[in-house]
C-alpha cells in the first residue's frame, strides 16, 4: 500500500516536472521537500521516469535546507507585509 502510494507520487511529480521543463526549460530544478531529502530513493525514482518522458535530461537536486524552506517563506512573507516592501525581492541567507 505505501509503495504503491510513493509510486503514485513519484509519478506525479515526474509529470510535474516534465511539464515545467516542456514550458520553462529551466538549466536545473531544485526540490526543496524535506521527504525527498529523506528517503533519496524517491528522487532518484523521479529522475528515472522524467528522462522516460522528455528528450532532454533536465538536472534535479535537492535544498540543502530543505527543512527550513517553509519558515523561511513564511518570514518573508510576513517581513513584506509587515515593512510594506511587497516590491522588493528579498534575499535570505542562512
Amino acid at each position: 500500500m505505501v509503495h504503491a502510494i510513493l509510486d503514485e507520487f513519484t509519478t506525479n511529480i515526474a509529470n510535474v516536472v516534465n511539464n515545467v521543463c516542456l514550458s520553462f526549460d529551466p538549466e536545473v530544478i531544485i526540490f526543496t521537500s524535506f521527504l525527498l531529502e529523506e528517503i533519496t530513493s524517491l528522487l532518484i525514482d523521479i529522475k528515472h521516469k522524467t528522462s522516460s518522458l522528455t528528450i532532454k535530461t533536465t538536472p534535479l537536486e535537492i535544498s540543502n535546507n530543505s527543512k527550513y524552506a517553509t519558515q523561511l517563506g513564511g518570514y518573508a512573507l510576513l517581513l513584506r507585509h509587515f515593512f510594506n516592501l511587497e516590491n522588493f525581492d528579498l534575499h535570505l541567507k542562512i
